[in-house]
């Protein structure tokens, strides 16, 4: 949906649906689980993004009679919101229960465990970023056996950021003015959680968010940040 500029107001909004399918980015030391059962690896990407929306607006704010013109008018508000959901989790278990063995670089598979029938994988007590996958809705595979759980089963954390910025023009002479900036990044600080540990052999720290996501450049992914600039246009 786009509005143009009209009355001094200009918003788009975009939703974006999408779904990325793989059986594991093995080139990247991704192995399966059981190379004899590789319908269990078919599963979400793991950067696979299902839903984004962004929306981003411009403002003019009308100039106030009562006050004097070079302070009351020429203000403009700004701002990019994107909410997106979060990427897959895949649960595993680094041991050795098939007894497949090893080679050079470590196990030679990636193990899974079994999926405990009837047990929810959302914990009672969910809080993020302390407590998102319920343990007792996994169990290691037997002995001699692979774990029946398929890859990237479950999601990581839903990313929400706010950006915002506030303008202010000056008309120096009748081609060129002076605008200053204040620039919000993430205006609310809002915590960008990672996904969770799903490594079950660390039960410690299992269904956590250690950390938040990285900054893929610009500012998305980062704490709060502000900056203040002058820009002369003519």
């Amino acid at each position: 949906m786009k509005r143009r500029l009209a009355r001094g107001l200009a918003f788009n909004v975009n939703y974006t649906w999408s779904h990325s399918l793989d059986q594991g980015e093995w080139g990247f030391a991704t192995r399966p689980n059981n190379d004899h059962q590789l319908n269990l690896e078919h599963a979400s990407s793991d950067y696979d993004i299902r839903h984004q929306i962004e929306f981003d607006y411009t403002y003019e704010i009308p100039g106030l009679r009562s006050i004097p013109k070079v302070i009351g008018s020429g203000w403009q508000i700004n701002g990019i919101s994107v909410f997106r959901s979060g990427v897959p989790v895949n649960v595993y278990y680094p041991v050795d229960t098939a007894g497949v063995g090893t080679d050079p670089t470590g196990l030679s598979y990636q193990p899974r465990p079994n999926l405990v029938p009837g047990v929810s994988t959302t914990p009672s007590n969910f809080s993020l970023p302390f407590n998102q996958i319920n343990i007792a809705a996994f169990s290691p595979a037997a002995a001699g056996t692979f774990g029946n759980l398929g890859r990237n089963v479950l999601r990581g954390p839903s990313i929400y950021n706010w950006d915002f910025s506030l303008f202010k023009g000056f008309q120096v002479y009748e081609q060129s003015r002076l605008e200053f900036r204040a620039e919000f990044f993430n205006i609310f600080n809002t915590p960008q959680f990672a996904a969770p540990q799903a490594n079950l052999a660390a039960p410690a720290t299992f269904g956590q968010s250690l950390s938040t996501i990285s900054s893929a450049g610009g500012y998305f992914g980062s704490n709060r940040q502000i900056q203040f600039a002058l820009k002369f246009l003519f």
